[in-house]
């Protein structure tokens, strides 16, 4: 079955940035539907790497997967609008990109997801609970565990076929931070909202 098989918000829902590239990366042409799906997944992409904190290897794949999908789109006419979303889509990633940079000396690297693992961790829990709850491949998941273990953080323990995650013994709970969304937060998500999309 192909990546671009699935329904277009399945599609953003459930693969990753690595997976489109692969995916894009054996085509010559992108067809007309294969725009389309690759503009809903960008859209939703491009939004939640710039609303997390400290991924720049995330912002670089959909900054590549913006570059490849401009290529792939060809120079017809009809395709103007979706190359010139793509590429505000790259500016803005390019931006943010540039921002983590010059913060990366004033403050200490954190993992990317590390206070929700913890926070999963602290109630105890399935390795396919942290899966379900981030929404990242379970191969990406037992990356961040294994990093996150490594540093002593939390401990994995077999129960049955379960591989379980929970706080090392004496740790203390991490505080969970009140839901907030910022004006900026607020103002992507209406940009990339599909009433925008459908009016380019």
């Amino acid at each position: 079955m192909s990546w671009f098989d699935r329904h277009p918000e399945d599609l953003a829902e459930q693969s990753e940035p690595a997976e489109a590239l692969a995916a894009l990366r054996v085509l010559d042409e992108l067809t007309p539907a294969q725009i389309a799906a690759i503009d809903v997944y960008l859209s939703h992409w491009v939004l939640v790497v710039l609303l997390r904190p400290q991924d720049r290897e995330g912002i670089l794949e959909v900054q590549q997967l913006c570059g490849l999908a401009r290529v792939l789109s060809g120079s017809a006419v009809d395709t103007d609008a979706f190359r010139i979303r793509w590429k505000a889509f790259s500016d803005l990633l390019e931006g943010k990109r540039n921002a983590l940079q010059v913060n990366a000396t004033e403050a200490p690297f954190k993992l990317l997801h590390e206070e929700a693992i913890l926070q999963l961790a602290s109630e105890g829990c399935p390795q396919s609970t942290v899966v379900t709850r981030l929404k990242l491949s379970a191969g990406r998941v037992s990356q961040l565990l294994g990093t996150l273990e490594a540093q002593g953080k939390i401990v994995r323990q077999r129960k049955g076929k379960e591989s379980w995650v929970s706080l090392p013994t004496g740790a203390q709970s991490p505080e969970k931070p009140a839901p907030t969304e910022s004006h900026y937060g607020s103002a992507l998500r209406t940009m990339f909202s599909p009433q925008a999309r459908k009016a380019a």
